[in-house]
């Protein structure tokens, strides 16, 4: 006789409401909504809840200290596509409510089940149901955690909250599905012991669940910025290299690297839920090992387009060669009229000024451009600008006319003629 032996599988009921949510997933997934689906990966995790519900979800990389956002199928393979662990929490950022049913088994690794947490931030769900840690409150009393985390950051009834103690207002009762945000001082392993989480579909909340902390259309606690490099990366070596965005507005700031010329980036404050609000200017900009790379900075403004959608794509970030020496280029157009651009390279940073003078050496125009970084100034938004005016706003009469270069210690002029 032959015997087949079937393991039953565990069920449970996920709700994951629009807008911003702490997600943990309670059992090692198999089937959703009766079909079998494994998930091993957040890339897995996105597929299943669809492009069409959510913006992308992030996780907290301990490793790197930096939170990684899973964009959809161009992150596929990349840092942001971890592998589920049994302990690993999730931030989704959902623009429909979904509701899952989910079958697996319970989540261990060799018999254990436990929480692995690292010195710093942790974005960490329970992996079974533990009778000792029955409220959120008993996690800061749990073995490995007393004395090593003081505070717990939740999402409860749409908010998020801070607990610290008993009957704090996020003191909720433990449920699968949920993730917590902590800071320790030190790393553990916290062991747990009991069964699956389990529930039935009664346990999903029938009314639409709203985030009110994170339906505000003025502030958001969370922003990936998507950006790209561009320029002669042939002979580059990305891994020099390092994109830091700022918010000037309120300090908050973070950095990471570049691969086949793209980065991404998320800005995070899940404690004041202001990580951006309308109005607010990013700096981003571009860092390198080199002596010979040359990345401008570019400035952003946040819209409340860019806060519904928790997501911006900047303009891109343009790599040069530093030069090897300090020249001035032929402006262009050349004739010209009314305007034209005056392009030139800088070897080393230093002070810039420019002036235009007649053919008898009177200067009718003076452009000071202070310090400037080394670099190429050729394109229009770079180089110096010249609309055929002089210093009094008046324009002058067609001719020949001379610019010339003050950079450091050198000092070039090149000829232009204005033809009306």
């Amino acid at each position: 006789a032959t015997i087949e032996f079937v393991r039953p599988y565990n069920i449970f009921y996920l709700a994951i409401p629009s807008g911003i949510s702490l997600v943990h997933l309670p059992l090692r997934i198999h089937k959703i909504n009766g079909q079998p689906q494994p998930i091993k990966t957040v890339g897995d995790l996105y597929d299943a809840l669809g492009e069409k519900n959510l913006n992308f979800i992030t996780s907290y990389d301990t490793e790197a200290s930096t939170w990684r956002s899973y964009l959809g199928e161009r992150s596929r393979g990349k840092s942001s596509d971890r592998q589920i662990t049994q302990d690993l929490g999730l931030i989704t950022v959902m623009k429909k409510t979904v509701n899952l049913k989910i079958e697996g088994i319970i989540q261990q690794v060799e018999g254990r089940s436990y929480i692995d947490v690292r010195q710093g931030i942790n974005l960490v769900g329970i992996p079974i149901k533990d009778d000792r840690t029955k409220r959120v409150s008993d996690l800061l009393q749990h073995e490995g955690l007393i004395n090593n985390i003081t505070s717990i950051i939740v999402s409860h009834q749409g908010n998020f909250k801070v607990v610290a103690q008993p009957e704090d207002e996020g003191d909720h009762q433990l449920t699968g599905g949920q993730a917590f945000i902590t800071v320790a001082q030190n790393d553990a392993y916290v062991n747990f012991h009991g069964t699956a989480w389990s529930n039935t579909m009664e346990d999903i909340p029938s009314a639409p669940q709203i985030n009110f902390a994170t339906n505000s259309i003025e502030q958001s606690p969370i922003l990936v910025i998507d950006g790209i490099l561009t320029g002669d990366l042939s002979d580059l070596n990305q891994n020099d290299i390092q994109v830091t965005v700022r918010n000037l507005s309120n300090g908050l700031t973070i950095s990471t690297g570049v691969s086949n010329g793209n980065y991404s980036l998320t800005l995070m404050d899940l404690q004041n839920l202001n990580a951006v609000q309308v109005g607010d200017l990013l700096e981003i900009r571009g860092n390198s090992n080199s002596n010979q790379v040359s990345i401008p900075p570019i400035n952003y403004n946040i819209t409340t387009k860019d806060i519904s959608e928790r997501q911006i794509k900047p303009s891109p970030l343009v790599f040069y060669q530093t030069p090897t020496q300090t020249i001035l280029l032929s402006n262009y157009p050349n004739p010209f009229n009314p305007e034209t651009w005056i392009p030139f390279r800088l070897a080393e940073a230093t002070t810039v000024s420019f002036s235009i003078h007649d053919i008898h050496g009177n200067i009718i125009k003076h452009v000071d451009l202070s310090h400037l970084n080394a670099g190429v100034y050729e394109s229009k938004d770079r180089a110096i600008h010249w609309d055929g005016r002089n210093k009094s706003g008046e324009h002058v009469v067609s001719g020949v006319y001379f610019y010339t270069l003050h950079a450091g210690n050198v000092k070039t002029t090149q000829k232009m003629i204005l033809m009306k």
